[in-house]
């Protein structure tokens, strides 16, 4: 057999110009369709709104002593809150470094990681809501005593965060430099919680309640005027500690506590607007118009760490990027966030239907010859809200159990009465009306919530007569 190279060369030549040619033309085409942008649509405009309320003062905004609140003993919180909130800006706006370091030497979790086996495993078992908090405290009572009297300015730190009568984040926040920050402010809420129900327990039912009013006074603002999903996740956290721990420091008082004891914050539903996602989609478009600006001014889709791109890289980018248009996919992502608030502006009896409806449904994938990339991008990258809003409603199934507790306790109700008082209680399943469950052998009063995680989402009260 005789093979003509020189001929199987051509034929090879000509296929490869032709894909070549080929592909030359479709990506003309692409870039025919791509010539303009969209308008902004109703939904972009909806969400870019800057917020309405003038910036509060520095010393009355819990934001900025949050930011500084994990300094030493000896530091200007405020001071310190400033320094890092210009680190954060400077992160967002230019791509620096905008994380720190809060457990270094001196630090509120340097001190505490360094506590001593039995208060470090109190704090431990007291982080999610559950039934284990309570045993952890009675094997050591004095142990967290010791660590407040040995480092009282964490707990008079606290007590000025949530003394702020104001939160405003300076701009959309950055999740993942936020989220580092709030451990060491959680972590003294369990401390104040603990020492209420020391308090409680010595007598002095009055000052555990004041102490869990302003608590949760100061977390259920955080959780109403935060633009950071961070954030609206950490207020929760912390309303859900608020209840259990709460509950557990009021029942702790010996005798018939008076009812005046009683947080009066927590007769307050989780309102609607508590529920709402409007705030933090505001933000999240407005961060988004930012990184998507920086892209076309930068010339590249995604920079590495240190700012370098290597040859592919920038020519696939100098390809992709006329094949991203901002206007449009910031309209797109609009349109997917509203539609996550539209669904959930219903009753709390119909969020179980609708939670378990989004969990089986597929997303549909995005294909469009218009703003290909923009679309890939956000189809990619969008937070599964379905499963966050479940977290922030729960809070109104942990809120009424942990009145139902302490009322109960409140009313001298006997173990063995619980049962018939919870049947008849007003206080019930807010997703289904159904009194909450009384585990009489483990003596637990139980809300089953809707988040995704089963271990956060079963919440259990020890009941203390």
């Amino acid at each position: 057999m005789h093979l003509d190279l020189s001929k199987i060369a051509r034929l090879l030549g000509v296929t490869i110009a032709g894909l070549f040619l080929l592909t030359a033309i479709a990506y003309a085409l692409l870039l025919f369709i791509n010539r303009h942008d969209s308008a902004p649509s109703t939904d972009f405009l909806a969400l870019d709104q800057a917020p309405g309320q003038p910036a509060p003062d520095d010393a009355d905004n819990g934001y900025v002593f949050a930011m500084g609140f994990s300094a030493p003993a000896t530091a200007d919180v405020l001071v310190e809150g400033r320094k890092n909130i210009g680190k954060l800006n400077a992160w967002l706006e230019k791509g620096e470094d905008g994380l720190y370091d809060n457990k270094g030497p001196g630090s509120v979790m340097a001190v505490l990681q360094a506590q001593p086996g039995t208060a470090s495993d109190i704090l431990t078992a007291c982080s999610l809501p559950g039934a284990d908090c309570l045993p952890k405290q009675l094997t050591d009572p004095a142990s967290i005593s010791r660590l407040i009297h040995e480092h009282p300015w964490i707990l008079e730190r606290y007590r000025v965060l949530i003394s702020r009568p104001q939160w405003r984040e300076a701009s959309p926040a950055n999740p993942v430099s936020l989220f580092s920050l709030y451990p060491d402010s959680l972590e003294a809420q369990k401390i104040l919680l603990l020492q209420a129900r020391i308090n409680a327990q010595a007598g002095n039912a009055k000052a555990a309640g004041q102490a869990v009013e302003m608590d949760h006074v100061f977390w259920r603002n955080v959780l109403a005027n935060t633009n950071s999903l961070s954030t609206k996740m950490a207020a929760a956290a912390s309303l859900r500690r608020n209840y259990v721990l709460g509950s557990l420091a009021l029942m702790a008082a010996p005798g018939k506590p008076e009812p005046a004891s009683l947080p009066p914050s927590w007769k307050q539903e989780i309102t609607a607007a508590d529920r709402s996602f409007l705030r933090i989609f505001r933000g999240e478009v407005r961060a988004s118009a930012d990184l998507l600006k920086q892209s076309e001014l930068n010339g590249a889709l995604v920079l590495d760490a240190g700012g370098h791109k290597s040859i592919m890289r920038g020519w696939l980018e100098k390809l992709l990027l006329p094949l991203l248009k901002r206007q449009d996919t910031l309209n797109f992502y609009a349109r997917k966030l509203m539609a996550n608030e539209l669904r959930f502006s219903i009753p709390l009896q119909e969020y179980p239907g609708l939670v378990m409806s989004l969990r089986k449904q597929k997303e549909d994938w995005p294909w469009s010859l218009y703003n290909p990339v923009g679309r890939l991008l956000i189809a990619t990258g969008i937070e599964p809200y379905a499963d966050y809003y479940p977290r922030i409603s729960d809070l109104e199934g942990v809120r009424r159990l942990a009145l139902l507790a302490t009322t109960l306790h409140m009313q001298h109700v006997a173990p063995d009465a619980v049962a018939a008082a919870v049947a008849s209680s007003t206080l019930r399943n807010p997703y289904n009306g159904a009194a909450f469950e009384w585990d009489g052998k483990a003596s637990l009063l139980k809300f089953q919530g809707l988040q995704t995680n089963a271990d956060k989402a079963g919440f259990n009260i020890p009941y203390q007569p």
